[in-house]
């Protein structure tokens, strides 16, 4: 016959055992995800709904190439990072050819600039653990990433910060 405590040690030695099994098929399921919005991404012909998909697409991403410096395969993140520099570029690009008033009609601009300042303040949290030869990479990506954050903000926002000075005042 079973004690009280036999039952609890059963408990806690099934969830040993499951927890792993659970944890795997819980990984292949966001792979799966991220694939099957990859997928919806390339096949994305609008250049408005491609740049919606970048605000997902950017957070599965960043997650990955945050778990590759985790895991010390700076490769494979900055493969991951040059890839989500060039979907980015690609929904500017695309956006830009729609000439698109984006300070009037904001949808798939916003959601774009919104998925460039996510990556800008991650890989800000990124660099710091990265030695001097890790970096250059990653850099450089910022360093594009915050030309199309601030290009997409000046359409957004013409009058702000980034764009024209307010009336009367002097960029001098």
């Amino acid at each position: 016959m079973r004690g009280p405590g036999d039952t609890w040690g059963f408990i806690l030695a099934a969830a040993f055992v499951c927890a792993p099994a659970l944890f795997v098929t819980a990984r292949a399921a966001q792979r799966n995800e991220i694939a099957a919005l990859q997928e919806r991404f390339d096949r994305e012909t609008d250049p408005v709904h491609k740049a919606k998909l970048m605000q997902r697409l950017g957070v599965d991403e960043f997650d990955t190439i945050e778990k590759e410096v985790n895991d010390g395969s700076l490769p494979e993140a900055a493969r991951i990072l040059e890839q989500y520099r060039e979907e980015a570029r690609s929904c500017v690009e695309g956006l830009d050819a729609k000439k698109i008033n984006a300070a009037k009609h904001s949808s798939g601009f916003k959601q774009l600039q919104i998925s460039l300042q996510e990556a800008l303040r991650r890989l800000d949290e990124i660099l710091p653990a990265l030695t001097a030869d890790q970096q250059p990479a990653f850099i450089a990506a910022r360093s594009e990433i915050q030309e199309m954050n601030d290009h997409l903000v000046q359409e957004l926002f013409p009058g702000g910060p980034l764009g024209n000075p307010p009336a009367g005042k002097s960029s001098h």
